[in-house]
């Protein structure tokens, strides 16, 4: 299998496509500026308009001179400027959101500032791994002397221990330079952008090869294949397609069997499955998504259901499959984890 690390300049950093035997994988792509909105965990010095206490926060003025919302329990007075976090940005109509509490995530670890306390997702199982893992991290925090937390995620189960040391130093470096690079700018850290995030997510695979160059995306039809993920309509198989609406409420996705009368209904449903999963994860689709599948028989919702399980556990992000309704429709919850690339592509 050949897996590939595509890297092309973009905007405000790059574009990453990640590719497995020529098909897309996973995308992350940087806005062109931070115009409309800042890249998520984008750290920067905000200024406080007012308390807004109804709806848990405040309203700021951002270097952009536009203005955000800042999720926040604490006191703050008019006026007072204050570091605050970037938040994933979803809806074209809303101010983007922010938080006090700093942090980065990577595929493996969540560092945030803190105590120096080290938790461990409820997912993880193996008590001596954690023994070992927590003296690797402990030693690395007493070494740095920085006020931070640690949350190592579920991920790291499927990491071989003698890599830990490497993983997390990515990790822990990522949020240094964040606020490094704040201390040295005075407003802004652009922090981790596409380039960094796919490094630190999939640098650690076997056989991947890292390409880095400029124009690679349209050398290679990449940013044709983004086109095409940016449409309404989505063809698979012969002549069967989805069709696909994003709103600010939820994400809509109706499959269609097309101009091929003969085929059957079960089969378009199973081999929409795919193309389904494969959307939701290139065109960064969180929330509420409803899927409209053709009629089925309770056996094939079933076999459905197990396909779209199992296809979701190589999506980013944390996914609470719902299953059918009483519509017939089936329904998934979705974390908002990345910026819908319709709107990276629109910025």
């Amino acid at each position: 299998m050949v897996k590939e690390l595509l890297i092309d300049k973009h905007g405000l950093g790059h574009a990453v496509a990640v590719r497995e035997n020529r098909k897309l994988k996973d995308l992350f792509i940087d806005p062109m500026s931070a115009g409309s909105f800042y890249p998520p965990y984008c750290f920067l010095v905000a200024k406080v308009s007012r308390r807004a206490k109804e709806r848990g926060g405040y309203f700021i003025k951002l270097p952009n001179k536009k203005e955000g919302f800042l999720l926040s329990k604490k006191a703050y007075s008019q006026g007072q400027h204050i570091v605050a976090m970037a938040k994933i940005f979803n809806e074209r109509d809303k101010l983007q959101r922010f938080s006090d509490k700093l942090k980065v995530e990577t595929r493996y670890f969540i560092i945030e500032q803190g105590n120096g306390s080290i938790f461990f997702s409820k997912n993880f199982s193996d008590s001596k791994k954690k023994k070992d893992i927590s003296i690797i991290i402990q030693e690395k925090i007493n070494e740095i002397g920085e006020n931070i937390s640690v949350i190592v995620r579920s991920s790291v189960n499927n990491s071989e221990i003698k890599n830990l040391d490497d993983i997390f130093n990515l990790s822990l470096n990522s949020f240094k330079k964040l606020i490094d690079d704040l201390k040295k700018d005075g407003s802004i850290s652009m922090g981790m952008l596409s380039k960094e995030k796919a490094i630190n997510f999939y640098r650690f695979e076997e056989n991947l090869q890292v390409i880095e160059k400029e124009g690679i995306f349209e050398l290679q039809g990449v940013w044709d294949e983004i086109e095409n993920l940016c449409k309404k309509k989505y063809l698979f198989g012969k002549n069967s397609y989805l069709i696909i609406e994003q709103t600010s409420a939820f994400c809509a996705i109706d499959v269609n069997s097309g101009s091929d009368l003969k085929i059957q209904a079960v089969k378009v449903n199973l081999d929409a499955c795919n193309p389904i999963i494969y959307n939701i994860r290139l065109r960064g689709i969180g929330g509420k998504i409803i899927i409209d599948f053709l009629p089925c028989s309770l056996k094939e919702k079933n076999e459905i259901e197990k396909k779209i399980v199992s296809g979701l556990q190589a999506v980013r992000g944390d996914f609470t499959v719902s299953g059918w309704t009483k519509g017939n429709n089936f329904e998934i919850e979705g974390s908002r984890n990345q910026i819908p690339l319709n709107l990276i592509m629109e910025s």
